[in-house]
């Protein structure tokens, strides 16, 4: 059995995936195996991972009937088998010592998951550094959710994405990703970190994120974008139910900015939103009963949320 796994779920990616794989092959970490979800691609994807995996033992490739990134995932998690695991998207790639600095920061603080930064990139761009990291890293050690919890407005992508983790394979025990939702994360990501009974983060770039022009978050509006709110409204629920009260808080901000963002996007798509949103300030009235003054959130903006939800016309 090897110490990590690695899973990377493909559709259709075959611009990218061998570049994605050759840089996990060429980790420093040896101690690893690689599974490969391929969901149905229709072009030279599958093919590209059966000839890597050939040629190379650790590689094991499943092939599954299209059912989007979800239900890949979700096969992946069954897959494990070591101790370990991280994801790792089929159009990005990873540096040289990714595996290796997140176990030993895993290993060093006696830690349930590692969090990294990314290195971003735009598609197209050439000669993507994935040498060792040379800088010193500062690294931040967290024991509950509510040590971190304005990283959860500074820093939602670090936090949201379920790639640039190492995790503990147990945090996963009972959890699984939402099939036929975009933004899937979402609904997922911040159990995981409250799981975790001790969380390191590192500043250094490790995983390089490919930003990609046809990405979901560049597509144009479709009503699937509620499913942001929808998380959202999990969110609150979960964080009140743990009576963390900053972190119901936060959720609670994110859960009106992304209300008015699909409110502001229907508009301009010229869909009749008022009936579509009747759910969503049903539940901002239960969810304003959350809230009480406190230090980070004032006597007048709970006040304001309580116009939003009760008097003012959406």
């Amino acid at each position: 059995m090897a110490e990590i796994d690695v899973i990377v779920t493909v559709y259709n990616n075959e611009d990218y995936i061998e570049d994605c794989i050759k840089s996990i092959q060429a980790q420093t970490f040896k101690d690893f195996r690689l599974v490969v979800i391929d969901d149905g691609s229709t072009d030279r994807s599958g093919e590209i991972c059966d000839r890597l995996s050939s040629e190379d033992e650790r590689i094991e490739v499943i092939h599954q009937k299209n059912g989007g990134v979800s239900l890949a995932r979700n096969k992946g998690l069954a897959a494990i088998r070591s101790p370990y695991f991280c994801f790792v998207d089929s159009d990005d790639m990873i540096r040289t010592d990714y595996l290796a600095s997140m176990y030993q920061c895993i290993k060093e603080k006696n830690a349930d998951l590692a969090i990294c930064s990314f290195h971003l990139f735009n598609d197209g761009e050439k000669e993507i550094d994935l040498s060792e990291t040379k800088e010193t890293a500062q690294i931040e050690v967290y024991t509950d959710t509510s040590q971190y919890e304005e990283k959860f407005v500074d820093d939602s992508m670090k936090l949201v994405s379920p790639t640039n983790k190492l995790y503990k394979t147990e945090l996963f025990d009972g959890l699984f990703y939402p099939e036929g939702k975009v933004f899937e994360d979402d609904y997922v990501y911040y159990r995981i970190l409250d799981r975790s009974k001790c969380t390191v983060f590192t500043d250094a770039k490790l995983y390089a994120y490919r930003i990609r022009k046809n990405s979901i978050t560049r597509e144009k509006y479709n009503l699937k974008m509620l499913n942001h709110i929808e998380a959202k409204r999990q969110q609150i629920q979960y964080f009140h139910e743990m009576k963390k009260q900053r972190l119901t808080e936060i959720s609670l901000d994110a859960y009106m900015y992304w209300i008015w963002c699909n409110i502001g996007n229907m508009k301009k798509e010229g869909i009749e939103y008022r009936e579509k949103m009747i759910p969503y300030f049903s539940f901002l009235r239960e969810a304003v009963r959350y809230l009480k003054p406190t230090r980070t959130f004032s006597t007048k903006k709970i006040l304001k949320y309580w116009y939003l939800a009760y008097i003012k016309r959406i």
